[in-house]
């Protein structure tokens, strides 16, 4: 999907939500011919569920950018986190991943066509996974700590919201802070 189409239907079904958005508005945004649009997604619904794996695609890829990255494990975890607050507390992804998401219990139907809800969270499991094949940590379940670390996360997007700080340094503390109790808490060091 071109990148004028996926902002205008993001800014759509941000703003109208699934069944008040319309293919025309949507063509309207992205200054093409509504026709365009219907050559590629056959149904609105289709044209949905790109977008919400446009978003997923974002997360994964800035996420695996960051964690490519060298330096210690712990570096790279509190530095992913950093990331993926920042792109959550950015307008277009703070607003967009609650107002698409908040949409999927509404059509059941679009559940599989998503993938699973986590599958934003695999470059995360396949660090941890990294992780254990060079013997730096022993973690037994990847997907569990890969979900610690998302749960940590999401806990951090609540309290955020904090005055006395720039937006930026509330996410470099918190986020450091958090994966700090996650590194040294949870996560037994390999022998």
């Amino acid at each position: 999907m071109g990148a004028a189409l996926f902002s205008a239907a993001l800014a759509e079904f941000v703003e109208s939500g699934l069944e008040g958005a319309t293919i025309d508005r949507i063509a309207e945004r992205a200054g093409i011919h509504r026709s365009t649009i219907f050559r590629r997604f056959q149904t609105k619904e289709a044209l949905f569920v790109e977008t919400v794996r446009g978003l997923k695609a974002e997360m994964v890829e800035g996420l695996e950018r960051v964690l490519r990255q060298g330096g210690p494990p712990e570096e790279r975890l509190v530095e992913a986190a950093r990331w993926y607050l920042g792109y959550r507390l950015t307008p277009s992804g703070k607003s967009a991943i609650a107002a698409l998401m908040a949409e999927v219990p509404r059509h059941l139907e679009l559940n599989e066509l998503l993938g699973p809800a986590d599958s934003w969270r695999q470059p995360i499991i396949d660090y941890f996974e990294h992780l254990n094949q060079i013997d730096y940590w022993r973690v037994d379940d990847v997907r569990t700590s890969a979900g610690l670390w998302a749960t940590l996360c999401s806990q951090i997007l609540l309290i955020i919201s904090g005055v006395g700080e720039s937006p930026q340094e509330r996410i470099d503390r918190v986020a450091q802070e958090a994966m700090k109790l996650f590194l040294y808490g949870s996560l037994p060091r390999g022998s």
